[in-house]
């Protein structure tokens, strides 16, 4: 099975899409907040936040130490930079699960429990 990597992996929207997505994909759960150790075994790493410089590469580096096939930004500081790297990550075989042209891209920046 296909590994996924969510970010923002704590808060309520990223579990609800996780749900959607675990009957056929693996999940790992990106965070920059903060999280007890305890959910490292339960799939989720930590990550820097989408503003840091370094958001990308470390991402991309975590992706390829897990086997991760597939990324979810979920939040909007993280689109930017995962929009300037996606085809380094292409490279890797990793697909970024982002609109080609973000300009045009509607954000729900949090969304409502209706919604997936």
């Amino acid at each position: 099975m296909n590994k996924i990597l969510i970010t923002q992996g704590t808060t309520p929207f990223a579990q609800r899409v996780s749900k959607l997505l675990v009957p056929t994909y693996n999940i790992l759960y990106g965070s920059s907040e903060a999280f007890p150790d305890l959910l490292i075994k339960n799939g989720y790493r930590k990550i820097p936040r989408g503003g840091s410089s370094t958001f990308a590469h470390e991402v991309l580096k975590l992706c390829l130490d897990e086997n991760c096939l597939f990324v979810l930004p979920l939040g909007k500081e993280e689109l930017a930079g995962l929009h300037q790297s996606r085809i380094l990550f292409g490279e890797y075989g990793i697909s970024v699960l982002i609109p080609k042209n973000l300009e045009d891209a509607m954000i729900i920046e949090k969304p409502e429990l209706g919604l997936p």
